[in-house]
């Protein structure tokens, strides 16, 4: 039989493990507005309640190109649900990208942006 353990409020491991990844994710979003920012582009939070999935953030390069940007942290994964978004998305023709970590943010800035 499979044994499970609970982890309540007050135990460790599962809430340092949370606030780490909250605080990594954190800190890809704010590297990314900066940076963008930095070169002429602005973003904005991508919020639709009643659609499970959307992309983090619509950004606006300097030159007038608009995207849907999902962040991760370096080891993040996307759900079915974002899957099923940036698919979406493409096959409308808009683009969309996913960017893993803050290495991945610039990576993305220097091809987007000469």
């Amino acid at each position: 039989m499979l044994k499970t353990k609970q982890f309540k409020p007050g135990d460790h491991h599962p809430t340092v493990k949370l606030e780490k990844k909250e605080r990594e994710i954190k800190h890809v979003q704010k590297t990314f507005v900066k940076l963008l920012k930095e070169r002429g582009g602005k973003s904005w939070p991508f919020r639709s309640p009643s659609n499970i999935g959307v992309y983090d953030k619509i950004a606006v390069l300097p030159d007038g190109d608009i995207w849907f940007v999902e962040l991760k942290t370096a080891e993040g994964k996307l759900s079915k649900q974002q899957i099923e978004f940036g698919v979406a998305v493409q096959e409308l023709g808009a683009n969309e990208v996913v960017i893993y970590g803050v290495e991945g943010v610039i990576a993305w800035l220097d091809y987007v942006i000469s």
